[in-house]
């Protein structure tokens, strides 16, 4: 495979600041939250496109650190660097990001047939508080795999697809519909409503398997979202969001447990017949609450699921709408006793900043049992200790008081969901270069095996390499991987050709690539080698016992010009 691409120049404006930074620590919380580091601060690379957010380090523990679990973003919003799926490492480094996907919900990595994928809803989100668009599914290797969306003439909504257990999924549907509701002050002429549905659908063929309606399990005086805050801002799309699913999640006795905003409350439905079974929270609460109303008073919440073998459920407690933003928002872990019918809260997680988040949310308990929390609409996720009370790691990926005399301003950047998963990528495009004043800059888009990178330069002419039938190489520089980009200097020497090696934390290989200059045209040939089953030593040694090796010093950056390889749309 060769990819050819001509020389560029890089204009690098003094207001910008290349290759990885690191995070912002503790002793920049002050001047980050304000806004006064930017509102949405941002990190740029020289062989990378896109910039990412650089995040803010509030608290850290030596708990959260892992090699194997990492967090997913979607961020969007007015002013982010970047939008689309994201992962970044649990130091706070990017990972990979697609810009192929502007508007993304509910990004994550789930398991499938035993695989693990990268899934997310993307699509239009405009259409007051709901989505229509379409569910991806892409491999290790960040190769599509599958896109679909709910069974029938549905478009997909941007709240729910999860994967069961079972190997099929879990989607929210939203229904516009023509319905009388004078009941509610409406009328019985053009009044329309958007009802809450979900399916159970196989992702291989589409079949639907179970579908839910709430108009015909729920009643209208269940609902707190007043009719005279219906949508009759977009054309066509006018309608009552009475309900307002957000979430579902499946039990290993095939019933459902969904999550609607609009009534306050969790609800349990039967797999066979569709009935609710239970409710927690709102105006027909079924448990008696241990925990002084805690446990069953959660209001315009988020994100529900099952923990604990099914004996409790994590819950985003809003206690905040748009018109209501007076309580702090919390996450909750709940357990249920479904023979007593009685609830407890065993864990509260509230932010030392009191966070007020109307829209949005997630809540999620980890393999170590620590709590994560992301934010939503607030630029922020939290890692907690098992009962919530201790903040273990603390991010935050946007000012959250740049408003006028530090007022609180979320918004500048959400992510409808942030999860903290373990994944594995195995990206099939080249690592991206350039080359500046005397330093190869190299990253590699959603590799999170690689660990060191090894560079060697050649100077062979192209009448040696055609009578020795191949490059003698140097070794410049064995470097292990610093955060999404690495830089190597090249001691001064002008190479024709480099040969780059990226290995992974045993030192095995994960691939090689040649990067060669054409003096006549002036541009770059890239050949990769091959997935290689070697190790570093042997690389080493092969450079070093031909007599060179660099010394790791940088020289100065003084030019501009640079090259840069072409970008995967991944």
């Amino acid at each position: 495979m060769f990819l050819v691409v001509s020389l560029s120049l890089l204009i690098t404006l003094a207001c910008i600041a290349y290759a990885d930074q690191g995070v912002y620590s503790a002793a920049d919380v002050a001047k980050y939250d304000r806004g006064l580091l930017g509102r949405t601060p941002a990190e740029h690379y020289k062989s990378f496109l896109h910039a990412s957010s650089r995040l803010l380090q509030r608290t850290w523990s030596e708990t959260c650190r892992s090699d194997d679990e990492y967090y997913f973003l979607a961020p969007r919003g007015a002013h982010p660097p970047n939008v689309g799926p994201t992962i970044i490492d649990s130091e706070g480094h990017h990972v990979w990001f697609s810009g192929a996907f502007p508007t993304t919900y509910n990004f994550r990595a789930q398991t499938y047939k035993g695989e693990r994928y990268l899934t997310w809803w993307s699509g239009n989100d405009h259409l007051g508080g709901h989505g229509e668009g379409w569910y991806f599914m892409i491999d290790k290797h960040y190769q599509p795999y599958k896109r679909f969306k709910p069974h029938g003439a549905y478009t997909a909504d941007l709240h729910e697809f999860t994967i069961t257990r079972d190997n099929t999924a879990l989607v929210s549907v939203y229904d516009r519909v023509p319905w009388d509701t004078t009941e509610v002050g409406g009328s019985n002429n053009n009044s329309y409503i958007w009802d809450s549905l979900f399916q159970e659908i196989d992702i291989e063929t589409n079949e639907l398997l179970f579908e839910w309606r709430a108009t015909d399990h729920f009643n209208f005086s269940d609902c707190y979202n007043p009719w005279k805050l219906q949508n009759e801002e977009i054309p066509g799309k006018e309608g009552w969001d009475w309900f307002h699913l957000n979430s579902i999640d499946k039990d290993n006795k095939g019933n459902y447990l969904i999550s609607s905003r609009y009534s306050h409350s969790l609800a349990y439905i039967d797999h066979k017949t569709g009935n609710v079974l239970w409710q927690l929270g709102g105006k027909n609460n079924s448990f008696t609450d241990l925990s002084d109303g805690i446990a069953t008073g959660m209001q315009w919440q988020h994100h529900a699921t099952w923990q604990d073998d099914y004996t409790a459920v994590t819950v985003y407690d809003n206690q905040a709408v748009n018109w209501d933003r007076t309580l702090e928002s919390r996450g909750l872990k709940i357990r249920l006793d479904q023979e007593a019918m009685t609830a407890e809260v065993v864990a509260m997680a509230i932010h030392p900043q009191h966070y007020v988040v109307h829209s949005q949310g997630s809540m999620s308990q980890l393999s170590s049992g620590n709590l994560f929390v992301g934010y939503g609409y607030a630029s922020a996720f939290t890692e907690y200790s098992p009962d919530g009370k201790e903040v273990l790691c603390d991010w935050q990926y946007a000012s959250l008081h740049s408003g006028p005399r530090g007022a609180y301003s979320p918004g500048l950047i959400q992510s409808y969901r942030a999860y903290k998963l373990p994944w594995k990528g195995f990206p099939l495009d080249s690592p991206k270069v350039a080359i500046e004043d005397g330093v190869f800059y190299v990253s590699w888009n959603g590799a999170t095996e690689h660990r060191k990178w090894l560079l060697e330069g050649s100077n062979t002419s192209a009448e040696a390499e055609a009578k020795a039938g191949e490059h003698v190489w140097q070794l410049v520089d064995e470097r292990p991987r610093d955060g999404f980009e690495t830089e190597i200097a090249l001691c001064g020497a002008n190479y024709t050709a480099f040969r780059l090696t990226a290995l992974d934390r045993n030192e095995e290989g994960l691939g090689v690539w040649t990067v060669a200059s054409n003096e006549t045209t002036g541009s770059y040939v890239v050949t990769v080698r091959s997935a290689m089953v070697t190790t570093c030593a042997g690389l080493i040694e092969q450079s070093r016992h031909r007599g060179y090796q660099c010394p790791q010093t940088r020289p100065p950056s003084q030019g501009s010009a640079s090259s840069r390889l072409p970008l995967s749309p991944y």
